[in-house]
């Protein structure tokens, strides 16, 4: 295990907790702090952690054919797929059901982001649960990812830096009119990649080693390239950088095995998920009963953490639960065939 990017994975969680947070507060108030926009790079970390963790995966296979792509697709569904379908199919219900539909809600809101595809809303472009923006790119570079494995085998990497370059240029220029299209162009994306290459540097064994310089070449041009719009991610790509440089010194790594951040870095994805709808809830009770001055918000602050926290450990464990008696039931019924 790498324990910085355990670490990380907390650390980012915890910056989009805290963004969300001054997000709420902003609403019921006239508190403005244009710093604490900062927090919103726990985004770009998490889409630079997530290319780096790919290469750590893929860099143990040995072969890439169509098989591998379906057990691969597989592994990504599985983690991402069962917390935010249920997530979603709540908020979904809450908002219809409960709380006479305020965003006007309807079955194709809910069958497109179930699909992970980028859709209009009088919000922007946002799914039913609207931290799940983010997962429409994750969900684009599994795909692209897949199809650069399937394409192009252990050259993968080229189809992906090939496939999210031209998307990125193409957006920077306007060159798309669909949603979707206009969406997952946006210089964000670059991340991916960042993280990527970043495993290929970390990883001196893999298939890339020799023409990393190459890939970095290309990522700094582009990055140049979208100057201001790509400023959050150059932070965010040191950041994971330096740790992952620190993750053989002692006094860092006891800190990145700390119980803790192991926690949080167990309970990331999931904390992701929650804490939105949980801010949102709170928010509303609060700005009812006490408002938002000092010791309010870090009341504020801390219930709502601890209770998505909570709430997070509890959705981890059902859904591991539930895939262990799935997995039972499977070898029960091969076993009596």
């Amino acid at each position: 295990m790498i324990y910085s990017i355990h670490f990380l994975r907390g650390v980012a969680a915890l910056f989009v907790f805290f963004y969300h947070v001054y997000h709420i507060v902003r609403i019921y108030t006239d508190i403005t702090h244009p710093r604490l926009e900062f927090f919103h790079i726990g985004v770009d970390i998490f889409f630079v952690i997530s290319g780096f963790i790919m290469i750590a995966v893929l860099s143990r296979v040995k072969v890439f054919d169509a098989k591998y792509v379906v057990k691969f697709l597989k592994a990504r569904f599985i983690r991402i797929i069962p917390q935010y379908f249920l997530v979603t199919f709540v908020i979904y219900i809450g908002y219809v059901y409960i709380f006479n539909n305020p965003r006007e809600l309807d079955y194709k809101d809910l069958l497109t982001s179930l699909i992970f595809i980028p859709y209009k809303t009088v919000d922007g472009v946002y799914p039913v649960l609207g931290v799940g923006w983010t997962l429409n790119y994750e969900m684009l570079f599994y795909a692209v990812l897949a199809l650069s494995i399937l394409i192009l085998r252990n050259c993968y990497v080229l189809g992906v830096f090939i496939i999210f370059s031209g998307l990125a240029v193409s957006g920077h220029f306007s060159l798309f009119s669909s949603t979707p299209l206009i969406f997952w162009s946006k210089p964000i994306i670059l991340g991916f990649l960042a993280g990527m290459l970043l495993g290929i540097f970390y990883f001196k064994n893999s298939t890339f080693y020799s023409v990393r310089y190459l890939y970095l070449f290309t990522l700094c041009i582009l990055l140049f390239v979208f100057g201001l719009y790509t400023q959050h991610m150059i932070v965010a790509i040191l950041t994971v950088g330096v740790l992952l440089l620190l993750e053989n010194n002692g006094a860092a790594r006891k800190v990145f095995k700390s119980r803790v951040f192991v926690f949080l870095g167990n309970t990331s994805y999931t904390l992701y998920l929650l804490h939105q709808p949980v801010l949102s809830l709170f928010g509303k009770v609060f700005d009812k009963l006490y408002g938002f001055e000092l010791p309010f918000f870090i009341f504020f602050s801390v219930i709502s953490l601890a209770v998505s926290l909570g709430l997070a450990v509890i959705l981890d464990r059902l859904i591991s639960r539930i895939s262990a008696e799935v997995k039972v039931r499977l070898i029960r019924q091969v076993a009596k065939e």
